[in-house]
């Protein structure tokens, strides 16, 4: 624009040019995604098996979020974990979004339960690591 600042039509159809280029690029695009859709779809619930279910290994930090259904005193929640876990923050609040957050780290190969204590109740959650992590 400050390169042709005495011909605007030049800038204007260059900018129209760059705008239909780009929906032309999107168009063609949207046969392949969504032919691509649905074998995806398929492959991330077989991943999710796979993967999200997968124990964390000794070493590796994870974080741990409560997420509440109702307004609560958010800072009243505590974490009570194994002693091979270590719980390395203080609870993070996001209080808009109604979470409470912690980051561990599993020193040890462990299987216990993590226990989050707040003023409406206890929840408890099994968590378990590998006795050996793999290479």
């Amino acid at each position: 624009m400050r390169l042709f600042t005495d011909e605007p039509s030049l800038v204007w159809k260059a900018r129209i040019g760059l705008l239909s280029a780009n929906a032309r690029y999107l168009g063609l695009m949207l046969v392949p995604a969504a032919i691509l859709t649905v074998p995806i779809v398929l492959l991330f619930a077989h991943l999710e098996a796979w993967y999200g279910l997968a124990p964390l290994p000794p070493g590796r930090a994870t974080l741990v979020t409560v997420q509440m259904k109702t307004p609560l005193d958010l800072a009243a929640a505590t974490l009570s974990a194994p002693p091979e876990i270590a719980v390395e923050t203080p609870p993070v609040l996001a209080l808009a979004a109604r979470q409470v957050s912690w980051r561990i780290r599993p020193k040890a190969p462990v299987s216990g339960i993590l226990r989050i204590l707040m003023p409406g109740g206890t929840v408890e959650k099994t968590i378990r690591t590998p006795s050996s992590t793999p290479i």
